[in-house]
């Protein structure tokens, strides 16, 4: 539009608008978690320590140390789990793109509506003081026993109806400031940025790019795309679930018993290191029912895809 008042709005509501600020911040959230998501299946280490009381109550013992363990991503686990990372981290991508186009669209179409409504406050006023003046000159003729009774009344009415046209457009000036306070995430409209000013009139545009690659910027098609590639994790996880997890475990735990309440006897350690192997061997059908519903969310969105394509 070529309007600085109007691109002065636009960035500020790009820098504080709170809804645009949300998404940012869960943009950064899915980032962390995404960049965390390949560390799952490295080794874990932990140091614990908990007391154990005696059968007889009479000592107990406390007992500190470490304990490591190392999960495999075997069996699609690992890719799995980046693959639901990477969908979650394009979904915020997505939808923090679309919030910066509701964003700049809203700022500018409330923009737009406030000017115009400036505008039509400025004519309906110019109708306004017409309809006043007529209404003194017939009174003056009607004074000077030039006119009728009834031409005054009719012009009275005229200037009555014009004056109460300008409620329309005053009301839509202060919604419209309002509307845009909250877009630049304040409480009050700015009166630096929502004077007065001109309607803006709108340059010559073009398209340098074809339909298909303007339907591939689209945030509502790249917010499907990531949903298709979560739950495609998602089924690699429930298919996962069904087979063993296998993994490296190990401990060093020191042991000591309490003696009178007071006094620690003698630490002994001991070091334990295998495998660490989990098999579903009867689950009543759970896992099997887990990876159908998965399987179906998975064609759903899919479907959800398509349909976002052919609305674009």
């Amino acid at each position: 539009f070529h309007d600085p008042a109007l691109d002065r709005l636009v960035d500020a509501a790009l820098t504080d608008n709170l809804t645009l600020a949300q998404a940012v911040a869960r943009v950064e959230a899915a980032r962390q978690l995404a960049g965390a998501s390949d560390h799952a299946h490295l080794p874990q280490v932990n140091f614990h320590t908990y007391a154990e009381p005696t059968p007889d109550s009479s000592a107990s013992y406390f007992q500190f140390g470490f304990d490591a363990k190392w999960e495999f991503g075997w069996f699609g686990r690992s890719t799995s789990e980046h693959r639901i990372a990477a969908g979650t981290l394009d979904a915020a991508y997505a939808d923090a793109q679309s919030a910066r186009v509701s964003v700049v669209a809203e700022t500018v179409k409330t923009y737009l509506e406030l000017r115009s409504a400036q505008q039509r406050l400025t004519l309906l006023d110019g109708v306004a003081n017409d309809a006043q003046r007529r209404g003194d000159l017939v009174a003056t003729r009607v004074r000077l026993r030039m006119a009728a009774p009834g031409e005054l009344a009719r012009a009275q009415t005229q200037s009555a109806a014009a004056q109460a046209a300008l409620a329309e457009p005053r009301v839509a000036i202060v919604r419209s400031r309002h509307q845009l306070a909250a877009l630049l995430g304040r409480a009050e409209p700015d009166d630096a940025l929502l004077g007065e000013g001109a309607f803006p009139q709108l340059g010559e545009g073009g398209i340098a790019s074809a339909p298909a690659d303007l339907v591939r910027t689209r945030p509502d098609i790249r917010r499907a795309e990531a949903d298709v590639l979560k739950s495609a994790g998602e089924l690699g996880i429930a298919r996962a679930d069904r087979l063993p997890r296998l993994g490296l475990g190990g401990a060093l735990t020191y042991a000591a018993r309490v003696i009178g309440h007071t006094r620690l006897s003698d630490a002994d350690g001991i070091v334990t290191f295998g495998p660490a192997i989990e098999i579903p061997l009867l689950d009543w059908g759970m896992r099997q029912a887990a990876v159908d519903a998965r399987d179906a969310q998975l064609s759903a969105s899919v479907f959800a895809y398509r349909q976002a394509v052919v609305d674009g």
